[in-house]
């Protein structure tokens, strides 16, 4: 299981709990040192820096990461709403410069999924 924004809040709490439950986990964030701190608190879990509104770090970050079979996405920023279903979206018609707590960062976040998805990855909404 791969968590971006893994580093605090639900998505720190989101990796406990999968690994309480036998998954292996990869963290994702952009605050290096928050990174690595979250990462030795979760039994197992790798760290790897990441920027969700960077399509080059999407991509190197799911190249270190690996083969995946779940991926969760919690960054976020206040006011931001969750979008509708995002693997069928295409991400290359939103502006570079939305950041990753908007919809578009989450949108390319899901779109640089698919080279790491393993077949027993299912897309989900």
């Amino acid at each position: 299981m791969v968590v971006l924004g893994g580093s605090a809040g639900i998505g720190l709490a989101t990796a406990r709990l999968a690994v309480d439950r036998g998954a292996r986990v990869t963290l994702g964030g952009r605050d290096r040192e928050r990174l690595a701190a979250a990462a030795a608190t979760v039994d197992g879990a790798a760290g790897i820096p990441v920027d969700a509104a960077d399509r080059v770090s999407l991509a190197e970050f799911f190249r270190a990461a690996g083969p995946v079979d779940d991926v969760v996405i919690t960054v976020t920023r206040r006011g931001s709403r969750p979008p509708a279903p995002t693997l069928s979206r295409e991400v290359c018609r939103w502006p570079a410069a939305v950041p990753a707590g908007c919809p578009a960062g989450r949108l390319r976040a899901s779109a640089a999924t698919a080279p790491a998805r393993t077949p027993r990855a299912v897309p989900r909404p």
